[in-house]
């Protein structure tokens, strides 16, 4: 595993959110079926966050490397998908679904390239692929943990309280990184 502190601290944080999206990846059609949605819809809300995370990266591609403190853009992306994760608490009908879907996208347009431009720039010369290796190892590690907890819970408890869960977990990794030195990441 990693010496380097920014890359342990990034590939901890971002494991552990990526388990909370990921504990609702298997079980999210159920959910959906539960609130009205077709298959067809569900098509199509998947195509609405991925529009959604398209042109959010297009903009970002133009206007991100403009911003100083790029740890921020992974802060408001966690925020993103935490409200949104939240929200889903509340739904009722497949319309305001449309509207969570965007949020998602955009959180991912932010947060993905942020993230990888800042783990990129702690990769230590000459362990790029050991190192990068060890990222996927944890996320796939704690995705792992995700899917099948997840999976425990809306059994156990419904989905209110998962979502309750993935927003705590995504507020948690968004304060966390807050609270770093800014000369960390």
């Amino acid at each position: 595993m990693f010496k380097n502190r920014a890359l342990v601290t990034l590939t901890i944080i971002n494991s552990l959110f990526s388990m909370a999206g990921l504990a609702l990846v298997p079980i999210y059609a159920l959910f959906l079926e539960d609130v009205g949605a077709t298959v067809l819809v569900i098509s199509l809300l998947t195509a609405v966050e991925l529009g959604s995370k398209l042109i959010g990266t297009l903009v970002l591609r133009f206007v991100g490397d403009g911003f100083h403190e790029k740890e921020y853009m992974i802060i408001v992306s966690y925020l993103f998908r935490a409200c949104a994760w939240c929200g889903l608490i509340f739904i009722e009908t497949i319309q305001p679904l449309f509207l969570i879907q965007i949020m998602l996208g955009l959180g991912d347009a932010i947060g993905s390239p942020s993230f990888s431009a800042i783990f990129a720039k702690h990769l230590d010369r000459g362990k790029q692929i050991a190192e990068y290796s060890d990222y996927v190892l944890s996320k796939n590690l704690f995705g792992i943990i995700g899917t099948v907890g997840g999976g425990v819970l809306v059994t156990a408890y419904g989905f209110d309280a998962l979502f309750t869960l993935m927003s705590l977990i995504a507020l948690f990794c968004a304060g966390y990184i807050f609270r770093q030195p800014r000369t960390l990441l």
